[in-house]
């Protein structure tokens, strides 16, 4: 999966006027990163003719499974009677 950070405050015309703000991820969440777009905007190639984004390395956390007594845990569902 290809990451992008904002390199400077930009309007992104191609995605509903929405303003990226440095440091912050492109695409943001809930949007479709455009492989054209993207390079465009890692390039001087677009408007402002500046880079605007760079291409970041992300490194996911491989999901760690459960313990068996964690999975024993989850499964057990004890009732208690409150004493009266």
């Amino acid at each position: 999966m290809r990451k992008f950070v904002v390199l400077k405050d930009f309007k992104d015309l191609k995605d509903n006027d929405h303003i990226y703000r440095a440091g912050h991820f492109y695409p943001r969440d809930g949007v479709d990163l455009d492989e054209d777009r993207a390079e465009e905007l890692a390039s001087t190639n677009n408007a402002r003719n500046e880079q605007l984004i760079i291409e970041v390395l992300v490194k996911e956390e491989p999901k760690q499974e459960d313990s068996p007594a964690e999975k024993k845990a989850k499964k057990s569902t004890t009732k208690t009677k409150a004493k009266k």
